[in-house]
């Protein structure tokens, strides 16, 4: 974490990686799958797609039926996806379903990714007050400590950035 903060994406994604190994020879397959995804979404962060896309094939393939946090956060990438690809519907749905697995398993860091990915679906849909509210909620996540500092980061500056599409 201190290395993708401090902007060593190598050395993140390597820690990571090295994590997500020591996790799956452990036969913790949740844990391993967290860091997996991390790893993945890290290189996905920097524009190497085919990388974060082998990583993120990995760690499902790793986490397969399991009921963990991390198969929440796999669904993350979809949400992105069906949100560039324009069928913001889908991606409303599979964050609300990455809501429902961060219920389950009390994972804030999760939830925030989740009320984010509805809250870009809903102005997608043209349901801007209901988006922004739920890009407020995500920022109260953010501004009273309840997530890690790479979910902040990321929460805060997506919700800037869509806050400026619409200028708001």
């Amino acid at each position: 974490t201190a290395s993708y903060l401090t902007g060593e994406d190598d050395d993140a994604v390597a820690a990571w990686e090295q994590a997500h190994r020591r996790h799956a020879a452990a036969g913790d397959r949740a844990e391993a799958g967290r860091c997996g995804f991390w790893a993945a979404f890290c290189l996905m962060m920097r524009g190497q797609g085919a990388q974060a896309g082998g990583w993120f094939q990995r760690t499902g393939e790793l986490i397969g039926d399991l009921e963990c946090a991390a198969s929440g956060y796999l669904l993350i990438p979809a949400v992105l996806g069906a949100l560039d690809g324009g069928d913001a519907a889908a991606a409303r749905d599979l964050a609300a379903r990455a809501g429902r697995i961060a219920e389950r398993f009390d994972d804030r860091d999760l939830a925030a990714f989740s009320t984010l990915g509805r809250g870009q679906a809903l102005l997608a849909l043209d349901e801007e007050a209901a988006g922004l509210s739920l890009f407020d909620d995500a920022m109260l996540s953010v501004r009273s400590g309840d997530v890690g500092p790479v979910t902040s980061g990321i929460v805060y500056c997506a919700v800037v950035l869509e806050c400026m599409q619409i200028y708001d």
